[in-house]
């Protein structure tokens, strides 16, 4: 048995996710595929703010990571340190997921430190062709930069 599967000898996938997961039913797709596909299934995300959100998943285990700051550098640069010692603290995994832009530097770190076997990551749309990044250059700029260092 590895030190990523669990007693009932099912590989492990660990989603991470920014955003409320209440409302997404993309992450939710997510999680029922690994589960028949035979996974055991964690599912690591933060809402933006102080945002308590209930969510049971059968089968899933479920962590929430709390952020102080509900929108802009700031959260991202809280959730993705917190999110980072959150993987470090975590048993190593067989599939890494990654369901967006924010939670794609913390999932690469892990990654580069041997946390995980594979790492997939869900681009889900062009971040940099959104309406609110688009037209600021600086803002295109550090997400464009964000998601390359990730990729590699």
């Amino acid at each position: 048995m590895t030190s990523e599967q669990s007693s009932d000898n099912k590989p492990l996938a660990r989603l991470l996710f920014l955003g409320n997961p209440v409302t997404d039913r993309r992450v939710k797709n997510f999680i029922g595929l690994f589960l028949e596909l035979g996974y055991n299934v964690e599912f690591i995300f933060a809402a933006p703010g102080l945002q308590k959100i209930r969510l049971k998943i059968e089968e899933v285990q479920i962590s929430q990571i709390l952020l102080e700051y509900s929108d802009g550098a700031k959260m991202f640069m809280q959730y993705s340190g917190l999110l980072q010692k959150e993987l470090q603290n975590s048993a190593p995994c067989d599939i890494l997921f990654a369901c967006e832009l924010y939670s794609l530097r913390a999932a690469a770190t892990a990654k580069q430190n041997h946390r995980t076997k594979q790492l997939f990551y869900d681009a889900r749309e062009l971040y940099t062709e959104l309406p609110s990044v688009a037209n600021n250059l600086f803002k295109k700029w550090f997400w464009r930069r964000q998601e390359r260092i990730g990729l590699k």
